[in-house]
């Protein structure tokens, strides 16, 4: 028999996976097989947690409910019936206690005959700005990419002399050939570099500027959407070329470099926060990042204040990255193409 699994259903693993202790040996599994103890039968458990308690194993099954059927308000919440099919359904599972887990909530009966059946309920609720938890860090996503607006600044010459100095020209400045013939300005030779190798500076700029060195640069929200970096774009000519300084005396030009400001276009991943038992998991989708769509999940937990773990999923890709929130990162960035 298949195992079957839903987002949901990966979700609340993953949250339990961030409660367990490390080291205590409590294990969390996704559709677990169970045997029924009086036909032998393979029963499916959503989630199994397990572990040793004074020498025994303690096994807790959590089933899972999503939002898939829904009422006029939006979402249904889960009946008397579902907690029915529970009661009879691990009264011959091997398993010491029951927790079900629905994002849409419950009805009042289901609680109360939930209580006599001895299953606990677990509920998703919306954290908001008035009831953040104060143990829980508060997260903020940004896509950004480097503008295409570049502006350029300046041209750079270095010449070939005992001192090897660069100097800043006016952009009107003209260059000439060998034979002393004119042969364009500074502006239209910085123009002809941009255009040929914009491509290759912007690749340049991905490459140079990690998420990390973002991070210590552009601190917070402001400095990111205000701040301006300055990128030196650099070529030695094909061929001899000077210019004229003050005195007519003509240079020969080693190297151009034209000096751009590179600033950023930022956009904002809107998040949800949800309470989940001891647990704040935080929640966004983008299609920035990835044509096809980027799911970002961030999962904190009151035992592990100091932890957090987060999931980017894509149609292709999973990553997990486990860290320790502080001030600094208040703000994650990840790149999209700016070309795109």
């Amino acid at each position: 028999m298949p195992k079957r699994s839903n987002e949901f259903q990966r979700l609340i693993k993953r949250i339990y996976e961030q409660l367990a202790n490390s080291g205590s040996g409590e294990t969390v599994k996704e559709s677990e097989m169970i045997a029924d103890v009086s036909t032998g039968v393979l029963r499916e458990v959503d989630v199994l947690l397990e572990r040793e308690v004074f020498g025994h194993k303690v096994r807790i099954a959590v089933e899972c409910r999503s939002r898939n059927r829904k009422n006029k308000s939006g979402k249904r919440k889960q009946s008397v019936e579902w907690i029915d099919q529970l009661k009879g359904k691990y009264s011959t599972l091997p398993i010491d206690k029951v927790i079900a887990v629905s994002e849409s909530g419950f009805t009042e009966n289901a609680r109360l005959h939930a209580q006599h059946s001895k299953i606990e309920l677990v509920t998703i609720e919306e954290a908001n700005e008035m009831d953040w938890p104060t143990q829980f860090h508060k997260f903020r996503l940004f896509t950004f990419a480097f503008s295409k607006d570049v502006k350029p600044r300046t041209m750079q010459l270095r010449f070939k002399s005992k001192s090897n100095r660069i100097i800043d020209l006016p952009l009107n400045t003209i260059i000439y050939d060998d034979s002393g013939k004119e042969v364009t300005t500074l502006s239209n030779y910085g123009k002809r570099l941009f255009d040929d190798n914009h491509v290759k500076m912007f690749q340049f700029l991905e490459s140079e500027y990690s998420n990390e060195r973002l991070l210590e640069e552009f601190p917070n929200e402001v400095d990111l959407r205000e701040k301006v970096i300055t990128v030196t774009m650099t070529e030695k000519p094909d061929h001899r070329m000077f210019v004229s300084d003050h005195d007519s005396t003509f240079l020969e030009i080693i190297e151009f470099g034209l000096v751009l400001d590179v600033s950023f276009q930022v956009d904002e991943v809107p998040l949800t926060h949800h309470v989940v038992a001891n647990a704040l998991v935080t929640q966004g989708d983008s299609i920035a990042i990835l044509p096809s769509g980027v799911r970002f999940t961030m999962i904190q937990s009151t035992y592990k204040p100091n932890q957090a773990t987060y999931w980017w999923e894509s149609e292709t890709a999973i990553q997990v990255t486990t860290y320790s929130p502080t001030a600094k990162s208040a703000i994650d960035v990840s790149q999209n193409d700016p070309l795109a």
